[in-house]
C-alpha cells in the first residue's frame, strides 16, 4: 500500500466527522431559532395584554373625567357609546358604572386568554368571572 492510499482514507474520515459536526451544528442552531421564534411570540402576547389593560385604563379614566365634570346630562347615550368603544376594542369588552351613595365605581373588564389557560388565577374582583381581567375605580 502507498501513501497516497492513506491519504484518500484520512481525508475521506476527516470529511465525514466535518459532516458530523455540521449536523450537529445545524440541529443546536435550529433549536435556538425555535426558542427565539417561541420568545417572540411570548413577547407579543404579553404586549396585547398590556395594550388592552392601558386602553381599559384609558377608558376608566375618561369615564372618570366625565362623571367628575357632572356631565352627564345624557348619561344613557354617553354611557352607550363608551360601552360600544370598550365592545370593539377589547376582546369581549364591557363597561359598568355602579352609583354607590355620591361615589360611582366604574369597571372595565375583557376577556384574557391567559386566565383561561390558568384557571386558578383570581379576578382583580369577586363580581367579574374568572376568564376576565379588569380595572376598577372608585370616584368620589
Amino acid at each position: 500500500m502507498n501513501i497516497q492510499h492513506f491519504k484518500r482514507i484520512a481525508s475521506f474520515r476527516s470529511a465525514g466527522f466535518t459532516m458530523l459536526e455540521l449536523l450537529i451544528a445545524m440541529f443546536i442552531l435550529a433549536i435556538a431559532i425555535l426558542g427565539m421564534a417561541r420568545l417572540q411570540a411570548v413577547a407579543l402576547q404579553n404586549s396585547q395584554q398590556a395594550y388592552w389593560q392601558s386602553y381599559a385604563s384609558e377608558q376608566v379614566a375618561s369615564m372618570a373625567a366625565l362623571i367628575r365634570a357632572n356631565d352627564f346630562s345624557s348619561p344613557n347615550s354617553q354611557v352607550n357609546i363608551w360601552k360600544s368603544r370598550l365592545a370593539s376594542e377589547l376582546p369581549g369588552g364591557q363597561g359598568v358604572i355602579v352609583p354607590k351613595g355620591k361615589r360611582y365605581e366604574v369597571t372595565v373588564s375583557w376577556l384574557d386568554r391567559h386566565r383561561q389557560a390558568n384557571p386558578g388565577v383570581l379576578p382583580c374582583k369577586s363580581d367579574v368571572a374568572n376568564d376576565r381581567d379588569c380595572v376598577s375605580m372608585i370616584i368620589s
